[in-house]
């Protein structure tokens, strides 16, 4: 079975480099027109960084856009810690919001055909703990129950496009009876069997007579928890 790297948080150096260069949050909203409340919130990391915050930011602080992120904390596959990395360089992953799925009774707000946003993430790490190139990679912020505790309401997950069958047992994104789902999928001998993580909702089946209306999107591959 595969799985899945989790990332618990992501940093940024906004406050280190804006304290180095003796600024203050008020200043940084001066030159870039984002409020100060922003500014705090991205600080903090309660915002998530987008590229126009980065550019306008970067440019304020008078650094490269990249010395933004320069830190991640992550939790491997083995649910070990490693140690603070340097950011070598910052990915581009397509993010689609607000994806909705349940177990027994899945349901989507959103198309695959215009991603909402991107995210930006340290590209040795993605591809430390997702073992796939960021290129191949969408992530979508899930809001659903079925697969919890393993994937949390809320949380930022990154899916594998490019692996978009089913070759061995794993937790794949798909669409069934144009419903969409997140969730383990078991192969077995005439039928695959869904499985969810959540004790509250019960396994279920899909056969082989009915594959045509399975559509594999790709294999979950990371998560961010906290973001």
């Amino acid at each position: 079975m595969n799985q899945i790297g989790t990332i618990v948080n992501i940093m940024n150096n906004i406050k280190h480099i804006r304290k180095n260069k003796n600024m203050t949050q008020f200043d940084i909203s001066k030159l870039t027109g984002i409020s100060r409340v922003q500014i705090m919130r991205l600080e903090n990391g309660t915002r998530r960084l987008n590229q126009d915050n980065i550019n306008k930011i970067s440019k304020a602080l008078n650094c490269k856009p990249e010395d933004l992120i320069s830190n991640a904390y992550i939790e491997n596959r083995n649910n070990q810690n490693f140690n603070y990395k340097q950011i070598d360089d910052i990915a581009s992953v397509k993010l689609y919001n607000k994806i909705y799925s349940e177990s027994s009774e899945g349901k989507t707000i959103q198309t695959f055909d215009v991603p909402s946003s991107e995210l930006y993430i340290n590209k040795k790490i993605i591809k430390e703990i997702s073992n796939s190139e960021p290129s191949n990679l969408i992530s979508l912020q899930y809001f659903g129950t079925s697969m919890k505790p393993k994937i949390g309401y809320g949380d930022y997950i990154f899916i594998d496009i490019t692996e978009n069958e089913v070759i061995e047992d794993g937790i794949y994104a798909f669409y069934y009876n144009n419903e969409f789902y997140i969730s383990d999928i078991q192969k077995l001998p005439s039928k695959y069997k869904i499985i969810p993580h959540n004790h509250l909702h019960d396994p279920w089946y899909i056969e082989l007579t009915n594959m045509m209306k399975l559509k594999i999107i790709g294999t979950l591959k990371a998560k961010i928890s906290k973001i």
